[in-house]
């Protein structure tokens, strides 16, 4: 990306996880939510329309509770056409 950028917005994605099961093991939970950083991380990595360069720093999670994920990042492109 260019030193000025066309537009940087900062973003914010709600997840919600499906974690309130009366079978749930709370126990659990803390891989649960390493597993589902990993995921998400890998998405926005591979897909062209996420990651490849729009994405301006890293990808910021944050846990409310147990079924609640925020994530919080900025996307930033760069016209690369003059006109």
């Amino acid at each position: 990306m260019s030193d000025f950028p066309d537009y940087e917005v900062s973003t914010r994605v709600t997840f919600l996880l499906q974690c309130d099961s009366p079978e749930f093991n709370s126990l659990l939970l803390p891989n649960i939510q390493k597993e589902f950083v990993k995921h998400v991380q890998s998405v926005y990595e591979h897909d062209d329309t996420l990651g490849n360069g729009y994405v301006q720093g890293d990808l910021t999670f944050s846990f409310q509770g147990s079924r609640t994920v925020y994530l919080d990042y900025v996307f930033e492109c760069c016209d690369e056409n003059e006109a």
